[in-house]
């Protein structure tokens, strides 16, 4: 055969390069062609594991830092209800200040008397008195208040109050009712809605019993998480 051809029986074999003939030109001839390449997948260490935290567990370090929290979070409660008292911004409050401030603000009335309507505090001596009292304890006979009076009286008061480690493993195992040592979010809701101690301690002011059907309540029960 000619230069660059190999004859193979009566079937000449080209060495050339040439595309491979289509298996329309070899019919009843099998035609053995290489299997697609797979879909793309990324390589195992493409991505790094994500792990979802799913529960808590107790320890003395997760006691000091929510202590910590706590008073960050309680410093920064003091600063706004002061402001909703100080409207002039001028930093001090009066009598009228406060008083006004007590009627007109549910956050500052359950700030500082929780458990009292003071919205009606013009109407009702004992309210008004109870207000009255509040703002010459803190005080201590001043007309006017500064910032740094009213937020020494609040921390000194809800020292007593401020997480400790004892309270905290109290209110931990009012949540782990299982007592396996951790809580899922299933736990801290149902403690929440269940115990009023448990939700007087985490939210205070919220009444978390009917976090299942007010959806504000849920929210912020959800946003502890």
């Amino acid at each position: 055969g000619p230069l660059g051809s190999i004859a193979l029986g009566s079937t000449p074999l080209s060495t050339s390069l040439q595309s491979p003939p289509s298996s329309a030109h070899r019919v009843g001839t099998p035609v053995f062609m290489s299997s697609p390449p797979p879909p793309w997948s990324p390589a195992p260490s493409a991505f790094p594991e994500v792990r979802v935290t799913r529960t808590l567990t107790f320890d003395s370090s997760l006691a000091e830092a929510l202590e910590v929290e706590f008073m960050r979070e309680e410093h920064v409660a003091v600063a706004g209800v002061f402001d909703l008292i100080d409207l002039d911004g001028d930093g001090v409050i009066s009598k009228l200040d406060f008083i006004t401030a007590m009627q007109r603000h549910s956050a500052v009335n359950v700030f500082v008397l929780p458990g009292m309507d003071a919205s009606a505090l013009l109407t009702d001596g004992e309210c008004f008195d109870a207000v009255d009292a509040v703002f010459e304890h803190i005080g201590g006979g001043k007309q006017r208040l500064s910032f740094s009076d009213f937020a020494a009286h609040f921390h000194r008061e809800r020292g007593e109050k401020t997480p400790k480690t004892r309270t905290m493993t109290g209110i931990f195992d009012l949540i782990d009712r299982d007592g396996n040592g951790s809580v899922s979010k299933l736990d801290l809701i149902a403690a929440m809605q269940q115990d009023p101690s448990v939700s007087d301690f985490v939210l205070p002011g919220v009444d978390s019993s009917r976090l299942m059907t007010d959806e504000k309540c849920f929210d912020a029960v959800d946003d502890l998480w």
